[in-house]
């Protein structure tokens, strides 16, 4: 089966969803003997494009944040006829316009990811930029879903939320399982990498934070409740904050948040990658997302997979999870809950973190794995293939590990 995945950009700022695209393609094809291309609107020449282990079409940014590209449009006319299926990921951007045109044209099946981008907080939050993307909804967007196989989301709680996003609402949904994969790099030298890269931290606890510096992430929260209890948080602690800052959004959180105990307390590294990434999550004694939206979290699973319990507000979809494993703790994506996370963690016996630990790795096994993801991504696209293509009499069955698990 030959796959085409399309999407804005490639570019690992973007976040986690970008992430598991490329490793749940690798399991597509190591393991179920797939053919996976990439396809998106970055400029070819772009650092990251080279970085990208799958063959990847990068067809020009287009014009303006849409990305309006119609150099990418006729491609798809002539390279969708390649493929068995299309995977559209994400929406409200050109590139899932152009391909639900290429892929009807063509008589293509095709499903789209939604990754958290029909959330209602941004109804709520910024109404005007929703009273943009309604009208965009009625003109373009709802077609491309109401037209697609199934549009994907990554968990029960997303799937509820979308429905009091947009009007009308006209598709075929499915949940299913999203996940990353595990580092198996030397943990000694991937800490030692990112301790010598910050030396400040060293013989620090660190309280980690990973992910863009964004609004929605709940960082000024973050701050301001380590800065307003630094007086009944243990002075070895410190946060720690990774991530891109595209839009500036450190600056204004500075200019609000009183600067005593700052510059002790809170330590911004910017993006980290690789070892470097790992290091830092692996030199974490807990892992904090105080999100205000969060469809799934895959920096959430990756410090998971590295035995590293997580706090996180009840925003991010997957804390239900969390909590039943008792693999972190769980609150409001308020001050008061943020604060609360910070001050209960540190009130836990260390017996309690430690059993928490393995709780956590238990966690990603058999939750977040992806392996996990890329087993029900295949069933559904095989499937869907086979529709496609009418073949009436015809039932695929794949039996999974999932399913021996369960026998």
């Amino acid at each position: 089966m030959k796959i085409l995945r399309v999407l804005s950009s490639v570019d690992p700022r973007g976040g986690g969803p970008i992430e598991s695209v490329i490793r749940s393609s690798m399991i597509l094809e190591k393991d179920f003997g797939c053919s996976v291309e990439l396809a998106s609107l970055d400029n070819e020449n772009s650092d990251f494009i080279k970085n990208i282990p799958l063959k990847t079409f990068a067809r020009g940014k287009g014009f303006g944040t849409f990305g309006l590209n119609f150099n990418f449009l006729s491609w798809l006319y002539k390279k969708v006829h390649d493929y068995d299926i299309v995977i559209i990921e994400g929406l409200w951007q050109f590139h899932g316009y152009a391909a639900r045109k290429a892929c009807l044209r063509a008589k293509k099946p095709y499903v789209v990811y939604v990754h958290g981008m029909l959330a209602s907080w941004f109804r709520k939050q910024h109404p005007l930029k929703h009273l943009k993307k309604s009208v965009y909804w009625l003109l373009s967007e709802r077609i491309t879903l109401k037209k697609a196989r199934y549009v994907i989301f990554t968990n029960p709680e997303e799937k509820e939320d979308a429905k009091r996003s947009f009007w009308p609402y006209e598709l075929e949904d499915i949940v299913l399982n999203f996940g990353t994969t595990q580092n198996n790099g030397n943990a000694y030298n991937q800490q030692k990498l990112f301790l010598d890269s910050f030396p400040m931290l060293k013989n620090r606890r660190v309280v980690l934070f990973m992910g863009r510096i964004d609004p929605i992430k709940g960082i000024d929260i973050l701050c301001d409740a380590f800065i307003k209890n630094k007086h009944n948080i243990d002075p070895s602690l410190c946060l720690v904050i990774a991530g891109p800052d595209t839009k500036n959004y450190k600056a204004k959180i500075l200019n609000k948040i009183p600067s005593v105990g700052l510059t002790d307390k809170i330590i911004w590294t910017g993006m980290l990658k690789d070892d470097l990434k790992w290091g830092a999550i692996k030199s974490a004694e807990v892992f904090l997302l105080p999100s205000h939206q969060e469809s799934f979290g895959v920096v959430v699973a990756e410090a998971l997979s590295c035995s590293v319990p997580v706090l996180i507000s009840n925003k991010v979809n997957i804390h239900g999870i969390v909590s039943s494993y008792g693999a972190g703790l769980v609150a409001e994506d308020t001050l008061a809950g943020i604060s609360k996370l910070l001050l209960n963690w540190q009130q836990l016996q260390q017996s309690d973190k430690e059993l928490m630990s393995l709780r956590a790795k238990k966690c990603f096994d058999e939750q977040f794995d992806i392996r996990i993801a890329a087993e029900e991504l295949y069933n559904v696209l095989v499937q869907n293939v086979i529709e496609a293509k009418n073949i009436d009499n015809t039932k695929v069955s794949v039996i999974t590990n999932r399913d021996l698990r369960n026998d």
